[in-house]
């Protein structure tokens, strides 16, 4: 919704990294991973926190991520590109 063009690369049948481009000259790139060990925790929240397997890990970065690219953009500088990747914690 933020205009991003917006790839998944596939990475095996069931998982893909996510990159997000504003232009087709990137210089800044701002990356971490996706994934979390298992088991599933399910998010959820509460008018104070989140909760989930990850949600103080990647995804808070993910979104740190997000605002500090926008916050960029919104300064003239579109030449980002988001890189966020699987398989990090499988290994």
């Amino acid at each position: 919704n933020l205009g991003w063009t917006v790839e998944l690369q596939p990475v095996s049948e069931k998982q893909n990294n996510i990159i997000a481009t504003l232009n087709d000259t990137p210089r800044v790139f701002l990356s971490t991973h996706l994934d979390t060990v298992p088991p599933f925790i399910p998010p959820s929240e509460d008018d104070e926190k989140i909760y989930g397997r990850g949600a103080c890990d990647a995804k808070g970065i993910i979104a740190s991520q997000i605002f500090a690219a926008e916050n960029l953009r919104f300064a003239n500088i579109s030449d980002t590109t988001e890189i966020y990747t699987v398989d990090e914690e499988q290994g």
